[in-house]
């Protein structure tokens, strides 16, 4: 479907449903809004003109559909910046998981790379100390908007709890993701929030490797992430790059990682 079609930009529009030709094949059609706030979630489109029998008939259809998808989109993602929520992120990326362990093909999903990076905002606690819950709020808002502008639709967005976030960078290799990252950290520290002024986010990332296991992955980008913290904030780390620097030791007697164990300090 041509979004860019004048039958479907009417229909947008005024949210009614517009009869008239395909270009392509001059074929008749009808295209029907579903309905949406504050526009319409989406279209339905049927070949032919349609009576107003039909139309009456499918008018409390698209309705209930358009309730179900609001519910459904409220349960999936976070009430206060509009990202997936923590219980979806799990599904979403064990669907990931399984479709490469699995084999199960669809458009070539077996085949794609993913990398998975943690982000923090730096001192957020001293934010909400020292302008109010309210102003960092609004810190978490226009964050979560800077990463829904800077981020591919095919990469997954989630808030991990708190001022922590996660991303699933989709068909990327580690100089990829690098690249990708910093030019968002690049963009926070660039950018001037309401009242708090400067803002800057610390970034750990790893690849999804299904070698291992999915909370194991999370674990080395959240010890990326520390390691950003521990170096200073306002800069990224590769799971992997500190792996072969010594860096970090991986236990796997024990399952456990250690970081940089020569030099442990606190960070708060």
């Amino acid at each position: 479907l041509d979004y860019n079609d004048s039958d479907v930009q009417q229909c947008l529009k005024l949210k009614i449903p517009v009869c008239g030709n395909e270009k392509e094949t001059d074929r008749i059609r009808t295209i029907f809004p579903i309905p949406g706030l504050p526009s319409p979630l989406g279209l339905l489109v049927i070949e032919g003109m349609v009576d107003e029998t039909c139309k009456n008939f499918l008018d409390p259809l698209l309705r209930i559909y358009s309730s179900h998808a609001f519910i459904l989109n409220r349960n999936e993602h976070d009430s206060l910046t509009g990202l997936f929520n923590r219980q979806v992120m799990e599904n979403k990326l064990n669907q990931i998981y399984q479709c490469q362990l699995t084999g199960n093909r669809r458009n070539d999903q077996k085949d794609q790379r993913w990398c998975i990076a943690l982000l923090d905002i730096d001192f957020f606690k001293q934010i909400n100390d020292q302008f109010g819950h309210l102003y960092g709020d609004e810190v978490l808002i226009m964050f979560s908007r800077m990463l829904q502008s800077s981020f591919r639709d095919d990469d997954l967005l989630f808030r991990y709890g708190g001022e922590e976030f996660l991303i699933a960078l989709k068909n990327v290799d580690l100089d990829k993701a690098k690249l990708t990252l910093n030019r968002f950290r690049q963009y926070v520290e660039m950018t001037e929030f309401a009242q708090v002024k400067k803002v800057t986010v610390s970034i750990g990332y790893t690849v999804l490797d299904t070698a291992q296991p999915l909370s194991s992955i999370i674990e080395q980008a959240d010890r990326a992430l520390y390691y950003s913290k521990y170096q200073g904030r306002n800069r990224i780390s590769c799971y992997e790059d500190l792996l072969e620097k010594g860096l970090v030791e991986a236990c796997q007697l024990n399952n456990n990682i250690e970081i940089f164990p020569q030099q442990q300090k606190k960070i708060s």
